[in-house]
């Protein structure tokens, strides 16, 4: 994946920066985590959305491909599942000009 469509952000939180809170610990004020950037219909992660997510959804829902990636990149239509109306949600998106993905 090219480097400037990197989907994963890093969040750092810093609970007691001055030090100011007595601990038995001054080293666990803070914690960073990754957390990926969902992007509904990019179900194969390729930074793109294009008939190869329809069929990627489709191999998933029907003959037990591999999952999307993350898991609600396909729910398109955000209804909270993943089935075939995310597919044809995509169809129209894509050939007849329907609305885009939604934005979880």
């Amino acid at each position: 994946m090219p480097e400037e469509l990197d989907v994963t952000h890093v969040c750092k939180v810093i609970i007691d920066p001055n030090n100011q809170i007595l601990e038995v610990r001054d080293d666990n004020n803070e914690a960073t985590r990754a957390l990926p950037i969902v992007r509904c219909g990019d179900v194969n992660e390729d930074c793109a959305v294009n008939s190869a997510d329809i069929v990627y959804l489709i191999n998933y829902l029907f003959i037990n491909g591999p999952a999307p990636v993350p898991l609600e990149a396909g729910d398109v239509n955000c209804d909270g599942k993943i089935n075939v109306v995310d597919v044809v949600y995509l169809i129209n998106y894509l050939f007849i000009g329907g609305p885009p993905p939604c934005e979880p």
